[in-house]
């Protein structure tokens, strides 16, 4: 790769189309015209990724309408039971209750998965309206800002992913990063007027480095 596409980026450059959130509520911002991604940054509870070291087996749960009570708590009925849990129960709550308020829908699908494959590693926009992601362990989501981004090759094959990944952000130093705790929300290819400006992210890949991820993601439904 050329010196040209690795040249550092300035914190400005970083931040285009980027919106740092400093609070639940400051994750509304993702409304704004020019943001495409809004990213809480927070610290990762070591009680949930020392719950999930004590549950080897493989965590696949969701809901899809109204989340009650009764349905968040179904996520999280199959790990081990104690404060580590609630409190993990209370928090996806608590996003849920974020993201039902910021996308003004009374459905939602969420899902909580444990993940150790490359999973999603091409990096793509999605068709929906805003989605909400936080990896409680593990690395985080990646994305790139509008300006890094060449979307003619969005659309390329799947048959070499990271040759088409390098081709979608040319200037590897342009990806950021979420860390386990972290909630981030990306606008969405049906979000009104932003046909063709999905915010553009991936899963990261870690099969290469033996570990784990447990990620929350948080759609409206659509009819």
């Amino acid at each position: 790769m050329s010196v040209t596409s690795q040249q550092r980026l300035t914190p400005a450059e970083l931040r285009s189309s980027v919106a740092i959130a400093s609070s639940c509520a400051e994750l509304a911002r993702i409304h704004n015209s020019d943001v495409n991604v809004c990213v809480w940054r927070r610290i990762g509870d070591p009680g949930v990724a020392a719950l999930l070291e004590s549950h080897a087996e493989p965590l696949r749960t969701s809901l899809a309408g109204i989340a009650t009570s009764e349905a968040i708590h179904s996520l999280v009925r199959g790990l081990p039971t104690g404060p580590e849990r609630d409190a993990l129960e209370d928090d996806i709550t608590q996003m849920i209750d974020t993201y039902i308020a910021i996308a003004d829908c009374s459905e939602v699908a969420v899902s909580l998965e444990t993940i150790s494959t490359d999973k999603c590693r091409k990096f793509h926009a999605d068709y929906k309206l805003l989605r909400l992601v936080c990896t409680y362990v593990g690395p985080g989501t990646e994305w790139a800002c509008d300006t890094q981004v060449d979307r003619t090759h969005l659309s390329c094959s799947d048959e070499c992913v990271e040759s088409t990944n390098a081709q979608v952000v040319p200037n590897s130093l342009a990806i950021q990063r979420a860390v386990a705790g972290d909630v981030v929300i990306f606008k969405g290819e049906l979000y009104p007027n932003n046909l063709g400006h999905g915010a553009v992210h991936r899963s990261p890949p870690i099969m290469h480095l033996g570990v784990r991820r447990l990620v929350l993601t948080i759609d409206a439904m659509q009819e």
